[in-house]
């Protein structure tokens, strides 16, 4: 929702591979057009994570997410590309940990909604860190 009101080219569950033969059709979460390029469409996939699960033992949060984020690549990357497009991984713990990548995506958010909105960045990118904490509530509460 919050990168609507940043950008107007914005689509929900875009396909970006059909499935064929046994082969399932690859899904992101979200694109937007013109996020990090003005001529580039930018896909996201979402992952949340809880870091205190027993499978990551002792690993601490920046080798989780980044282990979570290079999955997603793995799996996005090359159709962002034939797409002429980039991919973003959106991980974040269930506990409102960032990766730094959904932080970058986060802060870009913000600057252009500062910018829109003709607002203080610092208080737009309060709000838009506040809005992602709910989200992520609301996500690991049901």
């Amino acid at each position: 929702k919050m990168a609507s009101l940043a950008w107007s080219s914005v689509g929900l569950e875009p396909v970006m591979v059909e499935g064929d033969d046994g082969n399932p059709r690859l899904v992101a979460d979200i694109k937007v057009h013109g996020v990090w390029n003005q001529e580039r469409t930018a896909y996201f996939d979402t992952r949340v994570v809880n870091p205190d699960a027993p499978s990551y033992g002792s690993l601490d949060w920046n080798t989780i997410a980044q282990t979570a984020a290079n999955s997603k690549h793995r799996k996005y990357d090359a159709a962002a590309e034939d797409l002429r497009g980039s991919f973003t991984p959106l991980v974040v713990a269930c506990d409102g940990s960032l990766h730094k990548e959904c932080d970058m995506f986060l802060k870009r958010v913000a600057e252009e909604l500062s910018e829109k909105w003709a607002k203080p960045l610092s208080q737009v990118t309060c709000w838009v860190r506040v809005k992602t904490q709910i989200a992520v509530v609301r996500a690991v509460s049901m």
